[in-house]
């Protein structure tokens, strides 16, 4: 009689860990399209904040939860942290989710002959 609630519980934990990878992967995505438009030349930290901002929303209303994003520009790199947590199938059971990206600031360099 106690077989079926573990093997429930046991489901429920892999679809837990499923969603975990997919809020992870959501995050991932929103944190390189930040990157991408922040690194650009004349991009700012707030237009990667707009960008990461627009791809949660249109991405992570489901596993992802509470996300937070940090975008960071120094004058060589920027770098994008995306936090938050995955939807709650297991009471008591929560997962957090990290992506991070960071690349240089694009700058022209003239060809010298």
């Amino acid at each position: 009689m106690i077989a079926i609630p573990l093997l429930v519980m046991l489901v429920l934990l892999i679809v837990q860990f499923a969603l975990a990878a997919y809020a992870e992967h959501i995050a991932q995505g929103a944190a390189d399209q930040a990157l991408d438009t922040s690194r650009t030349m004349g991009g700012t930290d707030a237009d990667g904040q707009t960008q990461a901002q627009a791809v949660l929303a249109q991405l992570a209303t489901g596993p992802l939860t509470h996300p937070r994003v940090s975008v960071t520009r120094d004058a060589t790199t920027v770098t994008v942290t995306i936090t938050g947590t995955t939807e709650q199938l297991v009471p008591g059971f929560t997962l957090g989710v990290h992506a991070e990206a960071s690349g240089p600031i694009e700058a022209f360099t003239p060809d010298t002959p």
